[in-house]
C-alpha cells in the first residue's frame, strides 16, 4: 500500500492527471464491500491534505460501517463528460480510519461557517494499491495503471 504522497513521488505526471480529475467535481463514487460481500455504491468527496487523499462520512453511515468491517474501497472519479477527454480516474487501496480533530479541522476549513469543535463523522486517509486513468485519445482508448514500487504502465486500443 502507498500513501498519495509516494504515488506523486513515482508518477508525478499521472498523479497530477488523476488529482484534476478527483478535484474537477465534488461528487464521486465510492464502492465498500457489505457484509454479505456484495458491492455498496455510495457519493463521497474525496479531500488532499497534508500529502494524503481522505474520505470522510456521517456518523454510523452504512458506508463507514463497511469499512469498520472491512477497509477496502474504490473510488471513481465519476466524470461528467461523455468524451471522457480528461479521463476516468478509480484509486483502490484500504482505508484507516484517523481520530485526529486537528487533520478534521484543516481538511475542513475551505467550508462555509465555524470550524468544527469535535470529529462530526468518520476520518479516514486512503493507502493506495492501484491507480488508473483511462482516457480517448485519437480515437483509442489509453489505460494507464500505477501500483506501488512500479513505473506506469500504459495501453492503448481502437
Amino acid at each position: 500500500m502507498a500513501s498519495w504522497e509516494q504515488f506523486t513521488r513515482e508518477a508525478p505526471d499521472l498523479a497530477g492527471r488523476v488529482h484534476a480529475r478527483f478535484t474537477a467535481n465534488v461528487h464521486h463514487v465510492l464502492a465498500t464491500v457489505r457484509p454479505e460481500g456484495a458491492p455498496r455504491l455510495s457519493g463521497i468527496e474525496v479531500h488532499f491534505h497534508a500529502a494524503d487523499a481522505w474520505l470522510g462520512s456521517m456518523p454510523n453511515s452504512a458506508k463507514g460501517r463497511d469499512l469498520a468491517r472491512d477497509p477496502r474501497f474504490a473510488l471513481h472519479s465519476a466524470p461528467l463528460e461523455k468524451d471522457l477527454a480528461n479521463g476516468d480516474a478509480t484509486l483502490t487501496g484500504a482505508v484507516e480510519q484517523v481520530d485526529d480533530l486537528a487533520v478534521w479541522q484543516a481538511i475542513t476549513a475551505h467550508l462555509e461557517g465555524p470550524p468544527p469543535e469535535e470529529l462530526q463523522g468518520d476520518l479516514y486517509r486512503l493507502d493506495l494499491d492501484a491507480v488508473s486513468l483511462v482516457h480517448v485519445k485519437a480515437g483509442r482508448l489509453v489505460t494507464e495503471k500505477w501500483r506501488p514500487g512500479s513505473e506506469p504502465t500504459r495501453r492503448e486500443r481502437t
